[in-house]
């Protein structure tokens, strides 16, 4: 069995390992006090319920060990429903490029990142949070030309909270590294082709995009707009279950 428990400032990973298929002497605790900028600490539970006595430092395999099943676990885990929602610290998620000038502040679309919300109505068919836009390249009447591109993602119109420095990967997903500073830092670029689509997603898991950490950009280029799927109700409005007998 596992579960997270919250502690003030550190988190504690409670691990039964018998339960993980591997029958033990006892089960353990590993406390990841990096928030305290502390290593972390073990504990006996069988004999020391009351986690006073620390064994890491008798004990390293076993930290090692129990931090490594832990990481194992986070990664196959969805982030708690619970913790704040953190879109309100980087939004809007403005694309500052050659296309505007740069412009931080672009309120336009398809400039600003549009956020879609989940749950809703039309939400989003994963139940994240996605920041969308599609750009219309052409050599008249698009949004933009074709060619390479040069811009960074600026979120809440500030130099502190800005993605740039790679190449974008079309058809495919991207990690931008995280940049702060008072004016505009390394910047990406893109290739673009004439006649094309090129629409890119954010997908905010609660994890990311977070200030201080690398942005995962997906962009997908098509011939033509990509289809929107809207939702308007269901038939019947309470489905029942029915039995069949052959």
């Amino acid at each position: 069995m596992l579960a997270l428990v919250r502690f003030r400032a550190r988190w504690a990973a409670r691990i039964l390992k018998h339960n993980l298929g591997r029958r033990q002497r006892s089960p353990q605790t590993v406390v990841e006090r990096d928030k305290d900028e502390q290593p972390p600490a073990l504990y006996d539970l069988t004999a020391d319920i009351g986690e006073t006595q620390d064994l890491s430092a008798t004990q390293p395999a076993e930290v090692s060990s129990l931090t490594h099943l832990c990481a194992q676990w986070t990664v196959i885990t969805i982030p708690p429903v619970w913790q704040d929602n953190t879109d309100a610290g980087i939004l809007p998620l403005v694309l500052a490029g050659d296309w505007n000038g740069f412009n931080k502040d672009d309120s336009n679309s398809p400039w600003r990142l549009t956020a879609i919300t989940a749950p809703d109505l039309q939400g989003t068919p994963d139940a994240y949070n996605w920041f969308t836009n599609t750009i219309h390249v052409a050599a008249t009447g698009g949004d933009t030309t074709p060619g390479v591109h040069s811009f960074a993602i600026i979120g809440t119109g500030r130099y502190s909270k800005q993605w740039g420095g790679v190449t974008i990967e079309i058809d495919n997903t991207t990690y931008i590294p995280f940049f702060s500073g008072s004016g505009l830092g390394p910047t990406n670029s893109i290739s673009f082709e004439d006649g094309f689509y090129y629409s890119m997603r954010i997908l905010d898991a609660d994890l990311y995009p977070v200030i201080g950490t690398n942005l995962k950009l997906a962009v997908m280029k098509t011939p033509a707009p990509p289809i929107s799927v809207n939702r308007t109700g269901k038939h019947p409005p309470c489905p029942r279950l029915t039995t069949r007998w052959s």
